[in-house]
């Protein structure tokens, strides 16, 4: 058999399923519980997205006082140092998000 003959006929037969226990409250209600628990999972994963999306804001002056002290010290001069501090912060913050992504892409 086909790989879409046979899914074709899962379908079928899943089709047929749901319309038989389409009136089953035990099902309805396992469903609603599925869902309410992954609305709970949800919010809370992007609460703490939120919360650590704060705290990582919070640090960015000092990160760039940081970098304008290492900048002023090694004496980088082809950039103001504001602008040297937020160029080398802002490189900074690309290079972990450049870093998450390949790690979600190898997860995905």
């Amino acid at each position: 058999m086909r790989d879409e003959d046979v899914t074709a006929m899962l379908q079928e037969d899943f089709t047929a399923l749901e319309t038989q226990l389409e009136g089953d409250n035990f099902l309805r209600a396992l469903k609603h519980k599925i869902e309410t628990q992954r609305r709970r999972r949800i919010g809370v994963l992007a609460g703490a997205g939120l919360l650590g999306a704060g705290l990582a804001a919070a640090q960015f002056g000092r990160l760039f006082e940081s970098v304008a002290q290492v900048a002023a010290a090694a004496e980088v001069s082809w950039l103001g140092s504001g602008e040297t501090s937020l160029l080398v912060a802002s490189l900074i913050v690309a290079t972990a998000v450049v870093a998450t992504a390949a790690v979600l892409q190898r997860e995905g």
